[in-house]
């Protein structure tokens, strides 16, 4: 059964199967249990991650800080008060959130206009790029949610760890619609290192 380990490692393998042979049921059992404990892990994190993104929606909603101008691909300029409310809530939202190593905001036509990594600031997608494509298919979207990657991103790379040690440019994006009086208006994204979930 096992004599393509050879005899040295075979031998000891098939002995100890024989002898816990009647534990196999057993054994699935306890397997399909982890399975199904890390499943629900994964569930309770995502949901408690989107959360998060909803309740930050709703909080820039409520004032209309974001002020997006719909069909414009750039926001009017908001007030000094709406900005430092825009980064008290990003930044409080940041801070309890530890899994996001950023968030940031599209306009439209896909441009960082908000980010917690400054540097980001700015950045456009095109229709062609991963997340100009993840864009495109949220607009047409009914749920408004899209949860995209993985996918290499070198962004995640150079942003850094947060609460993982190992890292690398592999990306989850959590990407919530906002849409102001039913017109597509932006959306707001959150990263998460794909180490993170592992």
């Amino acid at each position: 059964m096992l004599d393509w380990l050879g005899y040295r490692q075979g031998l000891p393998l098939w002995i100890s199967w024989r002898l816990n042979r009647n534990l196999k049921n057993d054994v699935e059992d306890i397997f399909e249990g982890i399975a199904e404990t890390r499943k629900e892990l994964l569930f309770t994190w995502s949901y408690e991650y989107w959360g998060h993104l909803d309740r930050l929606k709703e909080q820039l909603n409520k004032d209309n800080p974001l002020d997006l101008q719909v069909g414009s691909e750039r926001p009017r300029s908001l007030s000094s008060e709406t900005r430092l409310n825009q980064e008290q809530l990003f930044s409080a939202l940041y801070s309890r959130a530890t899994d996001f190593t950023e968030l940031f905001l599209l306009n439209p036509s896909g441009e960082v206009t908000y980010s917690t990594y400054a540097s980001h600031i700015g950045a456009s997608y095109s229709n062609s790029s991963p997340l100009g494509q993840a864009i495109t298919y949220l607009t047409g979207s009914d749920t408004g949610k899209l949860l995209f990657g993985p996918y290499a991103d070198p962004i995640t790379l150079t942003i850094g760890p947060r609460s993982s040690t190992f890292h690398d440019k592999m990306t989850l994006l959590f990407m919530n619609a906002i849409y102001t009086n039913g017109t597509f208006a932006g959306i707001l994204c959150g990263r998460v290192p794909n180490d993170v979930i592992g």
